[in-house]
């Protein structure tokens, strides 16, 4: 993955593809925010906006019961 605004920001090469590590999931499936590895730079709390994906890999998450306490 690669965001243009954001390696502008951070002086990350355009040829450099960064790897997300890890990624926001709200109820209805929807990914907001990215951590996302450049190098040896991680970068916190992308937009999902800021991203171009290069290659994708889907997962899925079990859905799981709201608990009520």
């Amino acid at each position: 993955m690669k965001s243009s605004t954001v390696k502008e920001n951070l002086s990350i090469s355009d040829s450099e593809i960064g790897e997300v590590v890890w990624h926001t999931l709200t109820e209805n499936g929807k990914i907001e925010f990215y951590d996302i590895k450049f190098g040896n730079k991680m970068i916190y709390n992308v937009p999902e906006y800021e991203i171009v994906a290069e290659s994708v890999a889907e997962h899925f998450h079990e859905i799981r019961e709201k608990r009520i306490h």
